[in-house]
């Protein structure tokens, strides 16, 4: 294990965690799914109707629903479904990121504390040596001193001070090239992770709008709807509004 060998950071089959499966959406996320659904139905029932017969058209546009109303109408639908799918992909992806996370950090744990406990049988009468290496005292609890501690000994356990003991007592060079690999691993997955983070807050925010875009229409029209034509209860049915 010389100083001057690079760590080759080329992952092994098993020292990634890999990327969780697809998690289903929430009961809230479905029943907004189906709701925005069932407006579009609604929707495009109004306008086949509007097109199609001439008396309701009219009726329509007396209270300011002509044609290009109800096709603005399609448009709000549109957007709250478009938004609705970003939000819930980047809801998705926070999830997934979360977990990643959540691996990578136990993965590189699990390796660290052993080679950590390895490394301190060789030196357990060498404080000098345990302070160089960085594995005196209490192992590190913070993810931000298990992040420095597994840097320290990446650097100090190929020195030819330390080297030969090291590798004597399993800390060996595929094994710090292991660490090496999950240590960059959980370093991409907090990148991942914090990206997510930021990221779902205005999907959120476009989402809600869109909705209540979409949401406010369809109250005002079907209020003047069930007045305007309260005398035909069939219609009503068939745009979903009785």
């Amino acid at each position: 294990m010389s100083p001057d060998t690079p760590i080759d950071t080329t992952p092994p089959e098993d020292a990634v965690p890999q990327p969780p499966a697809p998690q289903t959406h929430s009961p809230q996320d479905k029943r907004q799914a189906r709701e925005i659904a069932t407006a579009g139905q609604t929707i495009r029932a109004i306008i086949a109707d509007a097109a199609g017969n001439e008396a309701i058209a009219q009726s329509l546009a007396e209270g300011g629903y002509p044609l290009p109303e109800l096709n603005h109408a399609g448009t709000l639908q549109e957007a709250a479904q478009s938004a609705l799918a970003e939000q819930l992909a980047v809801g998705g992806g926070k999830d997934a990121a979360n977990k990643t996370y959540a691996a990578a950090e136990q993965s590189l744990t699990t390796l660290y504390l052993n080679l950590r406990g390895l490394a301190r049988s060789a030196f357990i009468k060498d404080p000098d040596s345990l302070e160089k290496l960085g594995i005196a005292g209490s192992a590190p609890r913070a993810l931000a001193d298990l992040l420095n501690a597994c840097e320290n000994l990446i650097r100090n356990a190929p020195l030819p001070l330390y080297a030969d003991k090291l590798t004597r007592r399993g800390v060996t060079a595929d094994k710090l090239q292991n660490l090496q690999v999950r240590l960059a691993a959980l370093q991409e997955a907090d990148r991942v992770q914090e990206a997510a983070k930021e990221a779902l807050p205005p999907a959120t925010a476009k989402r809600n709008a869109a909705a209540q875009s979409l949401t406010d229409w369809l109250v005002e029209f079907k209020a003047f709807a069930k007045v305007q034509f309260k005398d035909q209860p069939d219609l009503l049915k068939r745009w979903g509004l009785k």
